[in-house]
């Protein structure tokens, strides 16, 4: 029986995954050699059993991301028991924009 997170995510969403979030309007972000290089020295300074994505999101997208990380931080302030779900559904409406638009 493998581990389930409230609203059904499996370990393998979150566990030892780090995801790092660039805006991908930047012309240092769009240019091919910089993200090369950039992946490049994530990649060789990564601990190996970590696995990492790199998730570059537009203006709007971007926009929500910061809105949605810091409605979380604030769940995470509060009381463990007390707010657990909302910290859920924070964290979840976190993987719902960065799952779709991750590269490995």
């Amino acid at each position: 029986m493998r581990y389930h997170r409230l609203g059904s995510r499996t370990a393998d969403d979150f566990n030892f995954k780090l995801s790092i979030v660039h805006p991908n309007w930047t012309d240092k972000f769009n240019r091919k050699s910089y993200l090369k290089l950039f992946r490049k020295i994530i990649f060789d300074c990564l601990p190996a059993h970590l696995s990492v994505s790199l998730v570059g999101l537009d203006f709007d997208q971007m926009s929500v991301f910061e809105k949605l990380y810091f409605d979380y931080l604030d769940q995470l302030k509060k009381d463990p028991i007390e707010s657990r779900l909302e910290r859920l559904s924070a964290s979840n409406k976190i993987f719902d924009l960065l799952i779709p638009n991750e590269r490995q």
